[in-house]
């Protein structure tokens, strides 16, 4: 199994989800959130 930055998981109810997560989830819009997204993908 190969994984990319696209690759996906289907959930026993069909819908697929992100096999990557960086738990941005609820961070806030902004600089600070943009460079920590940024360092975890180089």
């Amino acid at each position: 199994m190969s994984l990319s930055l696209t690759s996906t998981v289907t959930l026993n109810n069909g819908v697929k989800m992100p096999s990557l997560g960086l738990g941005t989830f609820q961070s806030p819009r902004g600089e600070t959130t943009r460079d920590a997204v940024r360092w975890a993908l180089v």
